[in-house]
């Protein structure tokens, strides 16, 4: 939720602001049963839809003929899900129940973003620029490397 802006409040997130983050239209379909159910990877996706994963994975990228599965959402690099209901109104050759639109999710949800994976741990420092000491310096007492 961080790469998304979406602060934690209490003990959760905000459902409004997710429901934004992943393209919702307004109303937001808050209360709908099938709305909270579990996102589909390429692995569920292909199992619930009957086409094979590397199928799946084309129709994500646009590189299979049929562009029907555009509407992605990309967690990472190699991470992509979609909604159950887009899957099935797929099967049946109809529109979504809900309307997501692409335009509308968040820029780390279309894969515009990239993550940003920052620690507070001091010990992980920045790799250093520039030249890399030789090896005499480094395991050799000051005074023994002239």
């Amino acid at each position: 939720m961080k790469n998304l802006d979406i602060p934690k409040r209490g003990k959760g997130y905000p459902r409004l602001r997710i429901f934004a983050a992943f393209g919702f239209e307004q109303p937001y379909p808050v209360h709908a049963p099938e709305i909270w159910s579990t996102l589909l990877d390429a692995p569920a996706a292909a199992k619930k839809t009957g086409e094979c994963e590397k199928t799946i994975g084309r129709m994500y990228e646009g590189a299979h003929k049929d562009k029907s599965f555009t509407n992605f959402l990309r967690f990472g690099p190699r991470k992509r899900m979609i909604f159950p209901f887009e899957a099935e109104a797929w099967l049946a050759g109809t529109q979504p129940k809900f309307v997501r639109k692409n335009e509308l999710m968040h820029p780390f949800l279309r894969g515009e973003m990239p993550p940003t994976h920052q620690t507070d741990n001091p010990r992980h420092e920045p790799a250093p620029t520039g030249t890399r000491p030789s090896v005499t310096a480094i395991f050799l007492p000051p005074n023994a490397a002239k």
